[in-house]
């Protein structure tokens, strides 16, 4: 299993920490934690925030929602061009977070979430659809043929086929249903029944395609119409909507956007 906490790659190999750098970083205010950038074997990278002391004015805003916000990190410290682990290794972090500083658009949707935090959403709040959510969610999880035909799959925050969905991205919404899912990935001992049954659904459309691929895998027709089966099987799931459904009801009062679907819904 990878070591870093926002990449799992469902295929059991030793891995080593090739890279780490560290900075305590204060976002124009905003957010007060130390940052850790992880490079592992050249392969994957991984911007993480690390717990704040209690004492921290941040403190209840960092530690319960830790996944989300090192995704909103990662997503603009690391465009997909430097997804390359060696790019990443020769540049400081020091670097990386002067890019995070100068970037607006990551301030402001850091800024969103920890006003949400604090005074709960406001009345101008973004809204969302369920079935925007489950398409996003859908993305984490991601296969891919390796060129000896071995197929191999991920769960992760930059290894996935976000991208496929379009040039207009919505990190904000990513970060949530990342943070949404990510227990099903690393957190399986002590994960809900919920995201067990995730799990489980993830395994049978796993498995539907590596047979549809099964001697076909340069076929890229083939492929393409197994990969959107797999995502499909996912993005439809009773399982998948109930883990993004249970994660929004136990935290929609410090999100800076509503589902208009669950609004009052109460877990079943």
């Amino acid at each position: 299993m990878i070591r870093a906490t926002t990449c799992a790659m469902l295929l059991a190999f030793g891995s080593t920490l090739q890279a780490q750098q560290s900075r305590a970083v204060d976002l124009r205010g905003l957010l007060r934690a130390t940052v850790r950038v992880e490079v592992v074997e050249k392969r994957f990278t991984s911007v993480l925030i690390d717990s704040v002391a209690n004492s921290s004015r941040d403190a209840g805003f960092v530690n319960s929602d830790r996944r989300l916000f090192s995704y909103l990190v990662e997503h603009q410290l690391l465009p997909e061009t430097l997804h390359d682990g060696v790019a990443l290794a020769e540049r400081p972090a020091d670097k990386l977070i002067e890019n995070l500083l100068r970037d607006s658009a990551a301030v402001r949707r850091l800024g969103e979430y920890r006003r949400a935090a604090v005074v709960g959403p406001l009345p101008s709040a973004r809204s969302v659809t369920e079935a925007q959510l489950a398409e996003i969610g859908a993305r984490f999880y991601f296969p891919m043929i390796q060129p000896n035909g071995k197929v191999v799959f991920y769960r992760c925050a930059g290894v996935n086929g976000i991208s496929e969905l379009g040039p207009r991205r919505e990190p904000t919404f990513e970060a949530f249903a990342f943070w949404a899912i990510a227990p099903t990935v690393f957190d399986a001992d002590t994960a809900s029944e919920r995201a067990r049954a995730l799990n489980s659904r993830f395994r049978t459309a796993a498995d539907t395609f590596r047979a549809h691929v099964a001697n076909a895998s340069t076929d890229t027709a083939i492929v393409a119409r197994a990969r959107a089966q797999f995502y499909a099987e996912i993005r439809d799931s009773r399982e998948l909507q109930d883990v993004l459904r249970e994660a929004y009801l136990r935290s929609r009062t410090r999100l800076p956007f509503v589902v208009a679907e669950w609004g009052e819904a109460r877990a079943k």
